[in-house]
C-alpha cells in the first residue's frame, strides 16, 4: 500500500512571475501550478494517431520501465526503436508490463514541427554565463526534454544539479519529494573511490577523475593516517575545481542514488524516513511543477504519460551558492575509501 504525504503548495494558472519568484523560486520551495500549460495546443493535440503521424520513422532510445536499480556499475543498453511502432505499443498496451520507457528524449529537436504545440513556460530563468559554463555540457537546456511511457513506469529517488519546471501533457504522475537538509533521512546509497571509477559512466567519460581522487586520498592518509568521511569531505570542498566537481556528480546522478521505498518505506529497515518529511505532487494533464535544484525526487506514472521539462540553472541573482549546494548532495555519497 502506498503511503499519502502532505501535498506540495498549489497555485493556479494565472500565477505570476513576481508572484514564483517571491514565493517559490526564491526560497527553493516546489509548487504545483495547475493548469499552468493548459492552454498548449500539445495538451489536447497530442494523442496517439497525432504523434505517429507526425515522426515518421525517426527512432528513440528506451529504457526499462522500472528505473530501480538498473542504473548501476555496468550501465543500461538501451533500446532503439521507431517512434511510429513504439507510440503504436503505448496505445495497444494491455498493463503487461513489457512496453519500456522512453526518457530525456530530444523528440522537440528530432521533430521541429511539434515544438508549435508548446511554449517555454515563463518561470523557466535565464542564468547568467558564468553560471552555466562551470556545470553543464552546452546545449544542455537549449530544448525541453521528453518523456512517454506506459501506466507504472517509476524513476526511483534521484536529484539533479538543475532547477526543473515540469509539464504534464498526457496522463498524470505522481511525484513525492524531499528537501535537501532532510534527504540524510532518505538513506543516501554510499560508494567507494573504486565503484566510482568501475562505474560505466566514468569509464566511458570521466576515465581522469577517479585516479585524481584517489591521489587526494593518499596524500591525505600519508599526512593523517586513517581519514574520516568528514575529513575526507572537507579536503574534496578545497581541491576540486568545477569541472572535477561536475564529473563527479554526473557519475553519482547515473548510479542508484537512494535505498529507502518512498512509496512503501519499511521503517523496521529506515526508521529515520518519517524524519525527511516527504511532500506529494499528483501532477495531471495541463499542469506545471517546480522541483527546485538538489531537490531529491521519485515519480511514477498513474496512466499512460506524456511529459515534458526543462531544466536550467540558478540565475546569478539566487541568494543560494549553487557549487555549495551540488558539492553537498555529491559528497552525501561518497566514502574515503
Amino acid at each position: 500500500m502506498n503511503i499519502s504525504y502532505e501535498h506540495v503548495d498549489t497555485e493556479e494558472s494565472n500565477c505570476s512571475l513576481e508572484r514564483f519568484n517571491n514565493l517559490y523560486f526564491n526560497k527553493h520551495k516546489p509548487v504545483l501550478i495547475k493548469g499552468g500549460c493548459k492552454h498548449w495546443p500539445a495538451v489536447t493535440k497530442w494523442n496517439i494517431d497525432y504523434l505517429t503521424n507526425m515522426v515518421g520513422q525517426r527512432t528513440l532510445e528506451l529504457r526499462e520501465k522500472d528505473d530501480i536499480n538498473i542504473i548501476d556499475y555496468d550501465g543500461e543498453v538501451p533500446e532503439a526503436k521507431e517512434l511510429a511502432s513504439y507510440f503504436q505499443e503505448l496505445k495497444n498496451d494491455n498493463g503487461s508490463g513489457e512496453i519500456k520507457y522512453a526518457r530525456q528524449s530530444r523528440l522537440l529537436i528530432d521533430v521541429p514541427l511539434l515544438q508549435k504545440d508548446i511554449e517555454k513556460p515563463v518561470f523557466v530563468q535565464e542564468p547568467a554565463e558564468d553560471v552555466i559554463a562551470p556545470y553543464i555540457p552546452e546545449n544542455h537546456m537549449a530544448n525541453p526534454m521528453a518523456w512517454f511511457g506506459p501506466k507504472g513506469t517509476y524513476s526511483d529517488i534521484h536529484w539533479d544539479m538543475e532547477h526543473n519546471i515540469f509539464a504534464q501533457v498526457k496522463g498524470s504522475k505522481r511525484f513525492i519529494l524531499i528537501s535537501p537538509d532532510d534527504s540524510i533521512n532518505a538513506y543516501p546509497s554510499m560508494y567507494t573511490l573504486d565503484q566510482i571509477a568501475e562505474s560505466a559512466m566514468a569509464k566511458e567519460h570521466y576515465s581522469e577523475l577517479a585516479g585524481e581522487l584517489k591521489d587526494i586520498l593518499s596524500e591525505l592518509r600519508e599526512k593523517e593516517g586513517d581519514i574520516t568521511r568528514e575529513r575526507f569531505h572537507d579536503e574534496l570542498r578545497n581541491v576540486l575545481d568545477d569541472e572535477q566537481l561536475y564529473a563527479l556528480c554526473d557519475i553519482i546522478l547515473q548510479l542508484h542514488n537512494y535505498d529507502v521505498n518512498a512509496e512503501n518505506p519499511d521503517y523496521s529497515k529506515h526508521p529515520d524516513f518519517d524524519k525527511a518529511k516527504p511532500l506529494e505532487a499528483i501532477v495531471e494533464a495541463g499542469d506545471l511543477l517546480y522541483v527546485p535544484l538538489q531537490w531529491r525526487h521519485c515519480v511514477r506514472s498513474l496512466s499512460t504519460s506524456f511529459s515534458m521539462n526543462w531544466f536550467f540553472l540558478p540565475s546569478i541573482n539566487e541568494r543560494v551558492n549553487p557549487r555549495y549546494i551540488i558539492l553537498q548532495s555529491t559528497l552525501s555519497h561518497l566514502l574515503p575509501r
